[in-house]
C-alpha cells in the first residue's frame, strides 16, 4: 500500500452545474496493492463564486451536498480529477470557506 499527498494551488469545481474556483487543496491518496483506491482531502474554495452560486441557486431551490461534484485540481503542470461528496457546506460568511471531501471512483491525473 502506499499513500500520497498532493497539494495544490489551483483548480475548480462544477458544483449543481455551477463553476466553483479552487484556491488551495490538499489530497490524502491511498492506493493500496490490488485494491481501490481510497482519497480524500480539504480545499479551500472561493468566496466569490460560492456567494454567486447561492445566489443564483436561491431562485431554483436548494444547493445538494449529497450529489457527487467533479473536481479538477492542478499542481504545476499535472492536473488531477474526479468526483468527490463533502461533508458539510461550507460557510459563505468564512473569508475562506473550506470544504472537506470523500472522493468517490478513480482520482485521475494527466500531464497539461
Amino acid at each position: 500500500m502506499s499513500m500520497s499527498t498532493i497539494i495544490g494551488r489551483d483548480g475548480r469545481l462544477v458544483w449543481d452545474n455551477f463553476p466553483v474556483a479552487l484556491k488551495y487543496w490538499k489530497i490524502e491518496w491511498d492506493k493500496p496493492d490490488g485494491g481501490k483506491e481510497i482519497w480524500h482531502g480539504k480545499a479551500i474554495i472561493s468566496q466569490t463564486d460560492l456567494r454567486a452560486m447561492m445566489e443564483e441557486h436561491a431562485k431554483s431551490g436548494l444547493i445538494s451536498i449529497s450529489e457527487p461534484i467533479f473536481a479538477e485540481f492542478h499542481k504545476g503542470k499535472e492536473a488531477y480529477n474526479g468526483m468527490f461528496l463533502i461533508s458539510s457546506f461550507p460557510d459563505p460568511i468564512d473569508s475562506n470557506p473550506a470544504v472537506d471531501f470523500t472522493g468517490i471512483g478513480e482520482l485521475k491525473r494527466k500531464g497539461h
